[in-house]
């Protein structure tokens, strides 16, 4: 039996141009490595894995990110209600552009984006879930602005119903 031959992957020079608007001049040398990896199945290019990060960096700036903020007043419901299956909240993620919320029967998810209302930090959401005493599916929208004192004001809306402004308190 004959043996097949390890193929190495090879490296081709690729030339480097700046980009319009850039300070580096052309045939200067570039400020990245250059040489990639071929494929020896397609023959195309395969970039060199030292240049790729091994995770995304975390958005760090975001005054939600990571925070979860107890729910302590609705226009609407009274507090018995409100928390009635535990302490109402909204809770933001890492990256703070998905949450969760909690308040009476109700569970919820959030798509967020973040937002400058009157000069302060905001964040939008349209958001849905389910609410356990009706047994429906829910949805709709909301938003909340980031006071002085670290919590939140904002407003709720159910889909084709209630809605509700509420304030809440930085948690952790």
């Amino acid at each position: 039996m004959a043996k097949k031959k390890k193929s190495k992957a090879k490296r081709k020079q690729r030339k480097w141009t700046p980009r319009s608007g850039s300070k580096a001049k052309i045939g200067s040398k570039p400020p990245f490595k250059v040489l990639d990896r071929i494929d020896p199945r397609t023959g195309k290019p395969v970039p060199d894995p030292e240049v790729i990060p091994k995770e995304l960096p975390k958005k760090t700036n975001s005054p939600f990110a990571g925070r979860t903020f107890h729910i302590t007043e609705m226009e609407v419901w009274g507090q018995e209600y409100v928390n009635a299956e535990g302490q109402a909240h909204i809770k933001f993620e890492g990256r703070g552009t998905l949450a969760s919320m909690h308040f009476g029967y109700i569970n919820g998810w959030l798509d967020c984006r973040e937002v400058v209302r009157d000069g302060r930090p905001a964040v939008e959401w349209s958001w849905n879930g389910h609410d356990y005493g009706g047994g429906d599916d829910v949805g709709g929208r909301g938003w909340a602005v980031l006071r002085d004192d670290g919590g939140l004001s904002g407003r709720i809306f159910l889909h084709q119903g209630d809605d509700s402004s509420f304030e809440a308190d930085r948690g952790s």
